[in-house]
């Protein structure tokens, strides 16, 4: 009889060649080759699968017994993500972009791990439809591209936690809205990036760099007729006023008008009835 244990990692296993069964026994944790003869020379072949479920070093115990045997050992594995990640920025001075004129474009890229701590991968740089790649160099020591495929000539090492900076110079030769910068792909991983770039004609651009001054100067020029609108008001409000009090001083000049006729009248009226009294 021969045994193997090991903890936790057993699970829907299936023997799907009938002819190489060897009434296999599953119980718990182990799995036994019941009544089972070899003869000298013989080997018994034993496959399984791992499904780890947390990433690191793993200690694998694994116990091996048969009649008159014994084997016991720790195998150590390491379980590592799939694929390699990265994360991947750009920055440019302008998104703003002039056609046909050079661009400066820097990426900046962290390795995240997936495989080992260090690793080495090929680069490729993919201009997107209308851009022309002109320069691509890395800030450190690395190895170079090819000026036609703007495949790295060799891979390139990245240690995790570790950003490394690349930078591309493009230009543009159709303009629009919505551009893309170049697409950058290290190893398995792809990255595209938005489309927030906008390209002009050369004509255009004099009114492009001077757009935030121009602003500024309509913004202000908005802001000094708002500011002569209020002065007018005021003025006209402080005229309306004066008319308004010069209004109410004749309407009591006009009232003690009234009061001085009307105490003049009645004086009259009184002298002539006593007159015609008399």
């Amino acid at each position: 009889m021969l045994e193997h244990i090991y903890p936790k990692m057993l699970n829907n296993l299936s023997f799907i060649k009938e002819h190489e069964s060897q009434n296999l026994v599953v119980n718990l944790n182990a799995i036994r080759i019941i009544e089972k003869n070899l003869r000298q020379g013989e080997s018994i072949i034993f496959k399984y699968y791992l499904r780890p479920t947390d990433l690191g070093i793993k200690d694998i115990r694994y116990i091996l017994r048969a009649d008159g045997y014994l084997q016991e050992d720790v195998v150590t594995i390491k379980v590592l993500e799939r694929g390699e990640k990265f994360s991947i920025d750009y920055s440019c001075d302008s998104k703003s972009l002039t056609r046909l004129k050079e661009k400066k474009f820097v990426y900046n890229i962290e390795y995240l791990g997936g495989n080992d701590e260090t690793n080495s991968f090929p680069v490729n740089i993919t201009p997107p439809d209308g851009c022309r790649i002109a320069r691509a160099s890395w800030d450190s020591n690395k190895p170079e591209f090819n000026n036609t495929t703007w495949q790295s000539i060799g891979n390139v090492s990245f240690s995790k936690g570790k950003a490394e900076k690349l930078s591309i110079t493009a230009n543009f030769s159709e303009t629009g809205l919505r551009k893309s910068p170049p697409w950058i792909s290290i190893g398995s991983y792809n990255k595209e990036f938005e489309t927030d770039l906008a390209v002009y004609e050369d004509y255009d651009e004099p009114a492009i760099v001077h757009y935030e001054f121009i602003s500024l100067i309509l913004t202000m020029i908005a802001v000094l007729i708002s500011l002569i609108v209020a002065i007018f008001s005021i003025v006209e409000i402080h005229y309306t006023r004066k008319e308004i009090k010069l209004t109410l001083i004749q309407m009591k000049q006009s009232d003690a008008l009234i009061v001085s006729n009307t105490s003049t009248i009645e004086k009259l009226t009184r002298i002539i009835n006593k007159l015609l009294g008399d």
